[in-house]
């Protein structure tokens, strides 16, 4: 019995201090469960961070699609916080140091800040205007050229057939005169004294005849000079429109080259309206604290005093 109650007493007494040991083989384990990490963990950390990092200079290097409704840039942000939240889950927050957080925390809040495109807004406003400018006045040469063309159309040219056809029938009235002319002669000739005398009259067919030869050379020399003034009013618009044509030229040339700043300021604008470098920037500096990143590997006869961190920085 005194055996049996001392055995007692005495299991008693040695079971107290195997508990708590027992409950500290506990802790341990379970601090090591959570922040040590095995070899094999550690090539699986390093591929991880090896995948991070290419899947962050791919969103560095993504392009918004152009058209309303399409890829922007808050597609973007959701793409850029859901990879590195999944990165944070497969590494266990408790396993990253502070530096990681507060480098995503800064690098999240510069993409955030707003663009500044009041000195491109500025730019494109200027060339917009005089781009218009240069249509209006491509525009109104252009008109005024036409109406030209049209007033020539109308007059001029109706002018000038009506004075060539005038002429055409002129010379052969004038050729018939003459033909009558000499006919008349030939009769003249032959007549009498008397009949010679009464021909000098004025009534004398020859004398009409002469008399409308006359008017008909005067009335064809102001044909020519018409025709010739109208000749030269002619060169001289023809020269008015091959100058409005040069102005054209130089003016459509000027006008392609204003529109080609215009698209090249668009495109600047467009590129910071995306965030286009400072995506590139901030991607490449995230990816770059992920990279420096390691694990502590526990070794068997470490203590947990050891292992109070799992990344420390390269450096």
């Amino acid at each position: 019995m005194s055996f049996s109650g001392g055995s007692g007493r005495s299991f008693g007494k040695k079971g107290h201090p195997a508990s708590q040991k027992k409950e500290r083989k506990k802790k341990q384990d379970y601090h090591k469960h959570r922040l040590k990490f095995t070899p094999e963990q550690h090539l699986d950390f390093a591929e991880m961070k090896n995948r991070v990092s290419i899947a962050l200079d791919r969103l560095g290097n993504q392009v918004f699609a152009p058209e309303p409704g399409g890829y922007d840039f808050t597609n973007w942000m959701s793409s850029f916080n859901l990879l590195l939240d999944d990165f944070e889950e497969k590494a266990s927050p408790d396993n990253l140091p502070q530096e990681y957080f507060e480098s995503r925390q800064k690098n999240t809040a510069e993409l955030l800040l707003p663009v500044d495109t009041a000195e491109i807004d500025s730019e494109i406003r200027k060339l917009e205007e005089e781009i218009n400018s240069i249509m209006e006045r491509i525009s109104s040469i252009g008109q005024r050229s036409n109406a030209e063309r049209n007033q020539e159309r109308i007059e001029s040219s109706s002018k000038i057939e009506m004075l060539r056809k005038e002429r055409a029938e002129s010379d052969i009235e004038m050729s018939r005169a003459k033909s009558a002319l000499e006919e008349q002669k030939k009769v003249e000739s032959r007549l009498s004294s008397f009949g010679k005398i009464f021909s000098r009259s004025s009534t004398s067919p020859v004398k009409l005849t002469l008399t409308k030869i006359s008017s008909l050379a005067s009335r064809q020399n102001e044909i020519d000079e018409d025709l010739h003034s109208l000749a030269a009013e002619r060169a001289k618009r023809q020269s008015t429109k091959d100058d409005s044509k040069k102005e054209i030229a130089s003016l459509r040339a000027e006008l392609e080259s204003l529109q080609q700043k215009l698209g090249e300021l668009e495109s600047l604008k467009q590129e910071k309206l995306q965030y286009t470098e400072r995506r590139k920037e901030v991607t490449k500096a995230m990816s770059g604290v992920i990279s420096v990143l390691q694990l502590h590997i526990e070794s068997d006869d470490s203590s947990p005093e050891q292992g109070d961190g799992d990344f420390v920085p390269l450096n």
